[in-house]
This record gives structure tokens, sequence and C-alpha cells, in this order.
């Protein structure tokens, strides 16, 4: 589940952050074949879920694995008077890319499959 809201600063624009699930797909999901208990419209919901995700214009990603989103190491370099590393306009759309890249890849893996071996 995705959770997006924002937090109104005095002075400055909305800050809007997003806290997105990675939306994987990990081997054992059977993108090409509905005979299993995976629905048959598995593919364009994930393709629904890519464009959604992008539909966002999020300042902060926070991710459920701090380390999707390099939580930690962000927090590490944190500095006064520096500016925010949290707050990152690029951010969502790296994660998102990067998601779809590999479902991209894990579809295209399966389809090369004989239909025997999905």
């Amino acid at each position: 589940m995705d959770w997006d809201f924002s937090r109104r600063r005095r002075g400055q624009r909305d800050i809007e952050a997003l806290d997105a699930d990675y939306p994987t797909v990990h081997r054992s999901i059977k993108l090409c074949d509905y005979s299993t208990i995976i629905p048959a419209n598995i593919v364009s919901d994930f393709r629904h879920s890519f464009a959604w995700l992008k539909s966002f214009d999020a300042d902060i990603l926070l991710t459920q694995h701090p380390y999707n989103a390099d939580l930690l190491g962000r927090a590490a370099s944190v500095k006064a008077g520096a500016p925010n590393p949290f707050v990152n306009q690029g951010d969502l759309r790296r994660y998102v890319d990067a998601a779809e890249k590999d479902f991209n890849a894990e579809l295209a893996r399966q389809s090369a499959m004989p239909s025997a071996l999905r």
C-alpha cells in the first residue's frame, strides 16, 4: 500500500512525500501462466502501478526498507546548513524506473521460456 502526504512549511512551498512499496515481482510469480492462482491481469496491474507511481511528483521518497531509498546513507550525510538530503524530486522516478526495468526483464525471461516450463 502506498501513502502520499504533504507538509506545509512556513513561508515555503508544501513538501510532498510518498511512502511507496517496491512494486517488485519475485521469480516465483508466474506472469505468463494463468493456470495458477495468479490473476490473468497481473501484467496490466503492474503496468498500472508503475504509471500510478509515476504520476506523483514527490519531494521525499519513503520506502518499506531503508536500503531501497538509501535512507541510512542520507541520514548519515545530514549536515547543519546543508540542503536536506531527503528532499529530491528525482528519487521516486528512479525508484519506479528501476522496478519497472526489473519487471520487464522478468517478464521477458518468463515469456522466452517454453510454456511447459513456466
